[in-house]
């Protein structure tokens, strides 16, 4: 953390590649800047996303915040070497043969993500999605637990509470 003293800003910005470019290094000191993130495309294996992440935090003091999708099914930015989630619909599904089981599925893929997305280095998980599963909706889709505000609500807190046993991670 040998970086300028820069108060976090309020924008968050992506970077090009799997490194930091000359001009995104500079970007990255402006003020109006509090984060990174992540997608796809700056992810090679867990050694290189672990040096990217070391390297953002080390720009800047305090640290920027690095953030990702990290849902599950369809919406997971990191793969290989990563555990494969559950998409949310999947959980939902489980919710409908038995509670308490989608429950613990449920915090168990908020702690597996935790555990991994922190030991890579990152801050924020922009997960679970707390919307509202319909048939109609294409962008949600399988990203939703449920179409029942009861099970995407004690879905949601039980991903977030597995989540939250890596204490420094926080959740969209």
């Amino acid at each position: 953390m040998g970086g300028p003293v820069i108060s976090l800003g309020p924008l968050l910005v992506d970077l090009a590649g799997k490194s930091i470019a000359p001009d995104e290094r500079e970007l990255l000191h402006s003020s109006a800047i509090g984060g990174v993130v992540l997608f796809s495309r700056n992810y090679e294996s867990p050694e290189q996303l672990a040096s990217l992440t070391r390297e953002i935090h080390a720009l800047r003091s305090p640290p920027l915040l690095i953030a990702v999708d990290q849902e599950g099914g369809r919406i997971q930015r990191f793969r290989l070497g990563f555990t494969a989630l559950p998409s949310a619909r999947a959980l939902g599904v489980h919710w409908e043969k038995d509670r308490a089981e989608a429950r613990k599925l449920a915090q168990c893929s908020g702690w597996v993500a935790g555990l991994e997305l922190r030991s890579a280095g990152l801050d924020i998980c922009f997960a679970p999605v707390v919307d509202l599963w319909q048939k109609t909706s294409d962008v949600i889709g399988d990203r939703a637990f449920s179409s029942s505000p009861k099970a995407v609500t004690e879905l949601a807190l039980s991903w977030v509470r597995g989540s939250r046993a890596w204490r420094s991670l926080r959740d969209a």
